[in-house]
């Protein structure tokens, strides 16, 4: 695990995730997921194309639930990379029930 983190904005912090997140994508093999834990709307999930609606607050939500690491796609949106980023929460993304997966 490697946490980039920064006590204010505007310091590169996204910039420097989401580089790292790309170039370790590009030379591993498993998988890369970038999360942005940033209590208010971070803008790493922007740099990447949206995918999903889910974020962070969605994916602790329902982590009872997740039973592999098939279902954590459905949290993240995947950039050409590889690497997967699950969003911060952004105060707008629709909340869904708890306890919504089930093994198919």
């Amino acid at each position: 695990m490697i946490a980039v983190i920064s006590g204010k904005g505007g310091v590169g912090t996204t910039t420097i995730a989401l580089l790292l997140g790309h170039t370790l994508a590009g030379y591993r093999s498993g998988g890369v997921v970038a999360v942005d834990a940033a209590p208010r709307h971070g803008d790493l999930a922007d740099r990447v194309r949206r995918t999903t609606t889910a974020t962070v607050t969605d994916l602790v939500r329902d982590a009872e639930v997740i039973r592999s690491g098939d279902h954590v796609p459905r949290y993240t949106s995947r950039a050409t990379s590889g690497l997967e980023v699950v969003a911060s929460p952004d105060g707008t993304s629709p909340v869904t029930q708890p306890g919504q997966l089930t093994d198919a």
